[in-house]
């Protein structure tokens, strides 16, 4: 129990920490407005919060069950999103905002021994290189608006405050997306230290036609955490898998 709460104290104290707000709120799409529809989307709004607070060692406590088939009781408001024309109009009918109420969820979990990170989160350093037709690229916003939209709403449903490296003449000339992805970190933390963060992130995003796959590595407290997807996916879904691992990695080393 003490290494988790170091860890915790850990996320809290680092100098790169910011506050992520809106931790205890989603969107999710209802199958429909009724009533029993609407409850299913709120389960899995309420799914997708966990996910971003609870600790992953904890993941299977009977309690996130229970809290689970009770959703509907631990709603603060919910609201159903106004289509703006009519090409959008059915999507955005079932498009619905949960919010939750976060003192009854907290002092539920912590009556009932279940772990949460807080708020104040450490920011990741994200390095990540793009490979599509055999040629491997860092990923660059401006260039790359497709995986800079999945990575924000990955961001945003886990709850990880990213930021990325600046890629300037200096950091192109030290480290290429080779040694990004070496099993000899040591050229990458070193020039990471310019960031002063305690968490690194890198990845590989793999092409391949309409298939995408990805593979990860995440270096935390002078230790790493590799994880990957080898099955044909979505890059929304790869991105995803790729930043839902982050919390529960740096769990893995507690």
């Amino acid at each position: 129990m003490k290494k988790i709460f170091f860890a915790l104290f850990l996320f809290c104290q680092t100098l790169s920490a910011v506050e992520v707000e809106g931790l205890y709120e989603t969107e999710v799409l209802a199958d429909s407005r009724s009533v029993t529809d609407r409850n299913k989307a709120i389960r899995h709004a309420l799914q997708i919060v966990l996910n971003r607070v609870v600790i992953a060692r904890d993941h299977n406590h009977p309690l996130i069950k229970t809290a689970l088939e009770a959703a509907p009781l631990y709603v603060r408001e919910f609201q159903f999103s106004l289509g703006s024309n009519s090409a959008a109009r059915n999507r955005q009918n079932r498009l619905l905002r949960v919010r939750f109420d976060e003192h009854m969820l907290q002092t539920l979990f912590k009556n009932g021994g279940v772990g949460l990170w807080n708020e104040i989160r450490p920011e990741t350093l994200l390095w990540l290189i793009v490979e599509k037709n055999g040629q491997r690229r860092f990923y660059q916003a401006d260039n790359m608006p497709e995986v800079e939209f999945e990575l924000a709403r990955a961001a945003r449903l886990t709850g990880l405050p990213l930021i990325f490296p600046l890629l300037d003449m200096e950091e192109q000339r030290f480290l290429t997306p080779n040694d990004v992805l070496s099993a000899d970190p040591k050229l990458l933390l070193d020039v990471s230290s310019r960031y002063d963060v305690v968490s690194i992130l890198t990845g590989r995003l793999h092409q391949s036609g309409q298939c995408w796959q990805g593979e990860w590595a995440l270096y935390f407290n002078q230790k790493i955490h590799q994880w990957g997807q080898d099955n044909c996916q979505t890059l929304e879904d790869t991105a995803l898998a790729g930043l839902q691992q982050v919390y529960r990695g740096c769990c893995h080393f507690t």
